[in-house]
């Protein structure tokens, strides 16, 4: 689980936790990478209210196969009663819109992924604007890159 910089209104941790998925449960239509082990390098910035929360940077190791879809997003993302909408897939890019609803708000954003080095490289931004109880933007930006096969 992702944990968050700062805390939130419960509901919305479980929002935004679907709104910015690590890498590995994220897929994309036709985005094509190297299969095996991954290092993921994520920084995430906040504002609450219009302060800026502390930003927390994370880095980790995944195995994930051939291609990433946003299937496995979807499947999260209803569950959290999240939507795509506007997918755009073309040679190593993918980009959707991502809308939730929870319990006394609701959450927008954007997401961008790029693959690089011939499938060894993936780098994305994913930018969420939450209003209702509280106000507050995310950006969370990743660099993920082949490390081999899995152990």
């Amino acid at each position: 689980m992702i944990r968050l910089p700062f805390r939130v209104v419960p509901s919305w941790a479980a929002l935004l936790v679907a709104c910015l998925l690590p890498l590995g449960s994220l897929a994309a239509e036709g985005l094509k990478i190297e299969p095996g082990k991954w290092k993921i390098q994520n920084k995430r910035t906040s504002k609450i209210n219009g302060a800026n929360a502390k930003p927390m940077n994370t880095t980790k190791e995944e195995c994930m196969g051939d291609q990433l879809t946003l299937d496995e997003l979807g499947e999260e993302a209803q569950s959290n009663n999240c939507s795509s909408d506007n997918v755009k897939a073309s040679d190593g890019r993918l980009e959707w819109d991502l809308s939730c609803e929870a319990q006394g708000g609701q959450a927008t954003g954007s997401s961008v992924y790029e693959t690089s080095s011939g499938g060894k490289k993936i780098t994305g931004t994913t930018k969420m604007k939450v209003t209702g109880r509280l106000s507050m933007t995310v950006r969370n930006e990743f660099t993920a890159t082949h490390q081999g096969p899995c152990d």
